[in-house]
């Protein structure tokens, strides 16, 4: 249940922090870095994943990235409260 709590936490600073920047950029970097680092904690505290895991993990990370990357493109061409909820609808 804590790690869902934390979940919730990241996601709700996130919006905060994509909502907030002017230059959504920086604002999608800093948040790919706080992942990143949050992800390597993870790894050191609970041990990396299993051999037979990092294809699906390494996948997991390109479908990221790429969805990342359309997101924050969609943001340059609309206004944020018009583009995050249908990119909401579109992540589950």
């Amino acid at each position: 249940m804590a790690i869902t709590l934390f979940a919730a936490l990241l996601h709700a600073v996130w919006n905060a922090i994509a909502h907030g920047f002017a230059d959504r950029l920086v604002g999608f970097a800093l948040i790919g870095v706080t992942y990143t680092v949050v992800g390597g904690i993870g790894a050191v505290v609970l041990g990396p994943p299993p051999a037979a895991a990092w294809p699906f993990v390494l996948a997991s990370a390109l479908v990221h990235v790429v969805y990342t990357s359309l997101l924050w493109a969609s943001y340059q061409l609309g206004e944020f409260s018009q583009v995050y909820p249908v990119a909401r609808g579109t992540h589950r």
